[in-house]
């Protein structure tokens, strides 16, 4: 997904996929944001390939999800690792990730912050969290 949305750049991005750009007044790149959970999961030579962002002095909101060891466990084992990774469930499907990650034990124990990420995602986003 491209957005095209800084009036004063109009042929620079403002995003693609999940990476967030701002521009100086010479349509430098400022400054480059990641809105994912903290993870990507992909396939390639037959491996599955799990990248981590660890954002060590900004985004305290992204860097709290990944803050436990329950959180750490649903988001990177269950969701990534597992739904993504050995499953293949691909991005239109989180519905069914999301149950597996409800239904893991570590569910019980991730925090507050992580539960309502995902019931705000579901209601944002009801065509890949919310069954159907």
């Amino acid at each position: 997904m491209y957005k095209y949305e800084d009036s004063n750049h109009p042929t620079a991005p403002t995003q693609i996929g999940h990476e967030h750009y701002t521009y100086d007044a010479n349509g430098n790149p400022t400054l480059v944001e990641n809105d994912s959970l903290g993870a990507e999961t992909r396939k390639e030579n037959g491996k599955i390939q799990l990248t981590v962002y660890v954002h060590p002095q900004g985004d305290a909101g992204r860097r709290a999800y990944l803050s436990t060891e329950s959180n750490v466990e649903n988001i990177l084992g269950v969701h990534e690792f597992k739904g993504h990774g050995l499953l293949g469930i691909g991005s239109s499907q989180h519905w069914k990730i999301l149950q597996m990650q409800r239904r893991h034990p570590s569910w019980k124990q991730t925090t507050p912050a992580l539960r309502e990420l995902y019931e705000y995602l579901e209601k944002k986003i009801p065509s890949e969290y919310y069954k159907h």
